[in-house]
């Protein structure tokens, strides 16, 4: 066969072949080694200098997007070694995950909603009432894939199904250690303006300042009367409405999250506070 193929002058066609270039930022590489019980550790630059790159840009990474402050760079060939990146350079470099948070670790979905993640807190009471479909596990993976999510669970065979697309699974039982799982493995940060700039209901980005006469037409509900005696500032949710203050625990909620980071994954402001940042 492969005389054959010479002497008709026959060329198998040629791959292209992509790669991130976040991949040139680590050290190593974990590669496959032809079996579940092998695995091969690659130096990434000799990888990189060794293999046929058609073209080295920035590819989305599993469900999640990539912003870049600057959509303008030229893509990167096997030839250009990047030199690694700090945290204070990759303040206008951000990874952005989208996160499906389902039932098991719901309160972490939560957390990570807080500190400015775009998160989806499963609901399965209430999908039951949306979803046709008497398989929620099929709905809840439908919907990670529909919306480029990732999904964080516990459940390894939920996350082992067919019809599974990105999954992470925690190990422990704890929230707070999987919330630690979830940080380390997706080198999560903490960037302060993006704190509670999410609505803890929907999920949506955005806020509004409303004054007083604005709250005390909306129903005891939403703001109980003695808040009104107390309170001057609030905030409304651009999407579903959900007002929001700074509370007496507001403080200490604050401090507990700086408290899961550690100083080198905190990014400071880089511009005055705003004044639309949602508060409970």
């Amino acid at each position: 066969m492969v005389a054959d193929a010479e002497a008709s002058g026959w060329e198998a066609p040629r791959v292209r072949i992509y790669a991130s270039e976040s991949l040139q930022h680590v050290k190593y590489l974990a590669c496959g080694g032809g079996s579940p019980e092998t695995l091969l550790w690659l130096n990434s630059r000799a990888f990189f200098a060794l293999i046929d790159l058609e073209a080295v840009g920035d590819i989305q990474r599993g469900m999640s997007t990539v912003h870049f402050s600057d959509s303008t760079q030229e893509p990167l060939t096997s030839s250009i070694a990047a030199a690694p990146v700090s945290p204070e350079q990759q303040l206008g470099r951000t990874l952005e995950y989208k996160f499906l948070a389902d039932s098991m670790v719901a309160r972490v979905g939560k957390w990570l909603r807080t500190i400015g993640m775009d998160v989806i807190v499963w609901d399965p009471y209430a999908a039951s009432k949306e979803v046709a479909s008497p398989d929620q596990k099929a709905a809840l993976l439908a919907l990670a894939v529909r919306e480029q999510r990732i999904l964080l669970t516990r459940d390894k065979k939920l996350a082992s199904r067919r019809d599974a697309g990105a999954c992470f699974v925690v190990s422990s039982d704890d929230p707070f250690q999987q919330f630690q799982e979830i940080k380390t493995h997706f080198a999560l940060r903490l960037v302060k303006e993006e704190m509670m700039s999410r609505c803890s209901r929907c999920n949506a980005k955005g806020f509004d300042v409303v004054d007083l006469d604005y709250v005390r037409t909306q129903t005891a509900d939403e703001v109980h009367p003695n808040v009104l005696e107390v309170v001057t500032e609030f905030w409304v949710c651009r999407v579903c409405h959900k007002i929001y203050w700074e509370g007496p625990k507001y403080d200490s909620n604050y401090a507990n999250l700086l408290r899961m980071f550690d100083d080198h994954s905190i990014v400071e402001p880089q511009h005055p506070p705003n004044a639309a940042v949602g508060k409970e």
